[in-house]
């Protein structure tokens, strides 16, 4: 690594071109009592403290908080801090000078860079770190940065040039298939098998990494300092759109998980896509750049009527909202208006002819339900580049549900549900373990947004964050799917099934037929 160069000299204030073997020259500017350390503009940038991201890899600026030690056997404390610096208040600088109180005549000096404890022993490697702007490192001064170096006397100038000494990630994530473009990354956590943040003896060989004190498995770096704010999401890497660094402790990992949460504002939905890793390494002084392409499913935008003709926003999608209690004009009213849109509204236990005709009837949907040893799972979706919650349930096939039939439901409703004489007069919630199941092989997986729009009579409800009751107002219950029977019992209804993986439970209902959720075809 190219290492930036540093001069300090007793007294007298040099100045010096940063490159070994260049020329260096004294000005007169005296600072009586003071040994000056200067870096130049024209200096490698890798070895100053703050940094930024250029594509291949970290260059580093100075800061007005930054501090280096010298260490001086010959003086008590050994360890002296520099008096000053000329860095502005604000901002950061290629270029820096630090003074130190003191004679230095010795042929060379340790020299040590550390942040965090406010001591030359120590350096504290922070388990939370902000940072406002994108490729801005201007945090990694309060985030555990460090460094050693060792100063030589060439012609009564001290020059050194810095090693950092803490490890660094830069994080570029992306979504190349756009399913959440228009979500915002509020925070990245990192979690390994051992310690990768705490407090630090630190030497002039650098890091102790054996026993920390205060020691975290885990470093979370804020993305901005509000909740609601964060990076964007770019198609594909880029440093000056999200670029995101942190400073962890060197050392090699056996397990490595990475966090990304995301938010998404307009549908106020948020949640984790996680990365997992092995044996990683992170070398001290050295960036490890982790470009992932973050997806979520893409779901479609349908949603149907109880066995209408066509989708509810068919001929519409320009104006189908997805927000909460959005009602929109568009949303079928009537059969008169919207004859292929609207429900089957055939009489009595009618069997679906239309987009529902391939849904399970409600007789097979009790046997998976109750035999079928539901699995529920959570997650989340996207639609148009948003963010939405998403269910899904696993149940067994058929094939593996002993005495599984088509023309009557289990014990104790082995009615024929089709029959207008049998209607279900109760709902029937039954429980779920969370998790997919061990043996996948034997069950079938459908799953959807927790998204429905509900209806009621004169009215048009758009409801988001699961199926709306038929006030508009959305339930606990998630995603929703219609079966290919319909009923009678208290007006044109149909049944369905419900998931709730907060329960856990499949619930099974009727519903109005003008609710518009989701079709499945079963296995």
């Amino acid at each position: 690594m190219k290492l930036n160069t540093l001069l300090f000299a007793f007294v007298t204030l040099i100045s010096f071109t940063g490159c070994a073997g260049d020329e260096v020259t004294a000005n007169q500017d005296e600072k009586q009592g003071m040994t000056a350390f200067v870096v130049e503009e024209n200096a490698s940038p890798v070895t100053r403290t703050t940094a930024e991201y250029d594509g291949s890899g970290i260059n580093f600026f100075w800061t007005p908080y930054d501090f280096i030690w010298v260490n001086n056997s010959a003086a008590s404390p050994a360890l002296q801090m520099n008096a000053r610096n000329d860095i502005p208040s604000t901002g950061k600088a290629a270029k820096a000078k630090f003074w130190f109180n003191g004679n230095f005549t010795a042929s060379s000096y340790p020299l040590r860079y550390t942040t965090g404890t406010g001591k030359g022993d120590e350096v504290r490697i922070s388990s939370y770190q902000i940072q406002k702007e994108p490729n801005d490192a201007s945090h990694f001064g309060s985030s555990g940065d460090c460094g050693t170096a060792t100063a030589h006397n060439a012609n009564g100038v001290y020059k050194f040039t810095l090693d950092h000494k803490a490890s660094y990630i830069t994080f570029l994530p992306y979504s190349s298939d756009g399913s959440i473009k228009e979500t915002i990354i509020q925070k990245i956590k990192v979690e390994a098998n051992k310690a990768i943040a705490g407090t630090y003896s630190f030497d002039d060989n650098g890091l102790d990494t054996t026993s920390p004190t205060g020691s975290s498995n885990d470093i979370t770096l804020m993305l901005k300092v509000n909740y609601f704010d964060g990076f964007p999401v770019p198609s594909s890497p880029s440093a000056i759109t999200n670029a995101a660094l942190m400073v962890i402790a060197p050392g090699t990992y056996s397990s490595l998980k990475v966090t990304y949460t995301i938010y998404d504002p307009e549908t106020t939905v948020s949640g984790d896509i996680v990365k997992e890793y092995s044996n990683v390494t992170f070398i001290a002084g050295k960036n490890k750049k982790i470009s992932t392409d973050l997806k979520v499913p893409i779901m479609g935008d349908d949603f149907y009527m109880w066995d209408a003709q066509q989708e509810a926003w068919a001929g519409f999608k320009m104006y189908q909202s997805f927000k909460v209690n959005a009602p929109d004009s568009h949303y079928p009213s009537s059969k008169a208006s919207d004859p292929l849109r609207w429900y089957n509204d055939a009489p009595g236990n009618p069997v679906a002819a239309n987009t529902a005709k391939d849904c399970p009837n409600f007789n097979e949907a009790l046997w998976y339900i109750l035999k079928g040893d539901p699995h529920l799972v959570s997650g989340l979706c996207s639609i148009k580049g948003h963010l939405y919650g998403m269910d899904g349930v696993w149940f067994k096939k058929k094939a593996n549900i002993p005495g599984f039939r088509s023309d009557e439901g289990p014990a104790p409703y082995n009615y024929d549900y089709r029959l207008s004489s049998n209607n279900l007069g109760s709902t029937i919630d039954h429980p779920a373990t969370l998790g997919e199941p061990s043996n996948k092989a034997d069950y079938f997986f459908v799953a959807a947004p927790c998204l429905g729009y509900a209806y009621s009579v004169g009215t048009t409800v758009g409801s988001l964050g699961g199926f709306g009751t038929n006030d508009g107002n959305p339930t606990v219950w998630g995603t929703v799917f219609w079966t290919s029977t319909g009923n009678s019992g208290f007006g044109p209804q149909a049944y369905g099934i419900m998931l709730n993986t907060t329960v856990p439970a499949v619930r099974t209902q009727s519903w109005g037929r003008g609710n518009a959720v989701h079709i499945w075809k079963g296995e």
